[in-house]
């Protein structure tokens, strides 16, 4: 595909009627086909050429050049996360200024922005970001949206923590509403099996078993290997950390049986976990 849209790019360039508009999109597509494929050195060399091309010919606040600006954060500083944090920032300023508080570019940034923040543990700056963009998202592409859906998924794992970690009492209900609405968009958007589906699974039995809720996230955490087995089989890597987690809970909540059951289908488990066998 790469050699193909560099092939076309040539011709374009040969062609002396080409415009300039013309050249500089097939740049753009030959850097988001070296992203895909994590060629970052490609991808800035021609995402940096269609956006000196774009602000050239549009402005340096075009749609298309903050566009592209967003690309090469990615594609530039994808090792350096704070780094990358301060450039989203000033992208999101820009972009709110510029396009609007709910253009998708504005909310893609700011969605971003709650992940990185996120992943740092920073969870009540990261929910400064991940709230308006929910709500920006569905008030632009619907409720049961995937974008939707993946932004109030984050946002419930953000509750989470900060009840968790911060000791924000009610957080942890807030997660779960989060969640459990993620839940139903997925299971109707992609399918009671999918990956997202199931992540969705685990992640709301986390929050009960943060809670002590053992009952409860035994039973979803049932229902999420359940899922993960038909899906992928008894290997897969998801598959084993979900029976990890469904150890620990069936531990809490004293279901012996079930858990030497467990561990005998997932050896990996007592391997990694040796203070299992104390409780069968």
């Amino acid at each position: 595909l790469i050699a193909a849209s560099k092939k076309c790019l040539n011709i374009l360039e040969a062609i002396p009627s080409t415009g300039e508009l013309s050249i500089f999109e097939a740049c753009y597509e030959i850097g988001r086909a070296c992203n895909k494929v994590r060629d970052f050195a490609g991808a800035r060399k021609y995402y940096g050429r269609a956006k000196r091309g774009y602000e050239k010919v549009q402005g340096p606040e075009s749609e298309k050049a903050l566009e592209l600006s967003y690309f090469l954060i990615l594609c530039t500083l994808w090792k350096d996360t704070d780094e990358r944090i301060e450039k989203y920032k000033e992208l999101a300023d820009k972009a709110k200024s510029v396009l609007g508080e709910e253009h998708p570019l504005t909310l893609r940034t700011l969605n971003e922005l709650g992940v990185d923040l996120k992943s740092l543990g920073d969870y009540e700056e990261a929910r400064k970001f991940l709230e308006p963009c929910l709500a920006g998202r569905e008030r632009v592409l619907g409720m049961d949206d995937l974008e939707t859906l993946k932004t109030a998924g984050n946002l419930g794992q953000v509750y989470e923590m900060l009840e968790k970690k911060n000791n924000t009492f009610g957080s942890y209900k807030r997660a779960l509403e989060l969640h459990e609405r993620t839940l139903v968009g997925f299971e109707k958007q992609l399918g009671k099996t999918h990956s997202n589906t199931l992540a969705t699974l685990v992640n709301i039995a986390c929050v009960y078993q943060n809670d002590r809720r053992h009952h409860n996230a035994f039973i979803t955490f049932s229902q999420a290997l359940a899922g993960y087995e038909t899906q992928f089989g008894t290997e897969h890597k998801d598959t084993k950390y979900c029976a990890k987690n469904l150890a620990a809970t069936a531990a809490c909540a004293r279901e012996k049986q079930f858990l030497k059951k467990l561990c005998n289908t997932y050896p990996h488990i007592l391997e990694e976990t040796p203070a299992f066998g104390e409780f069968i």
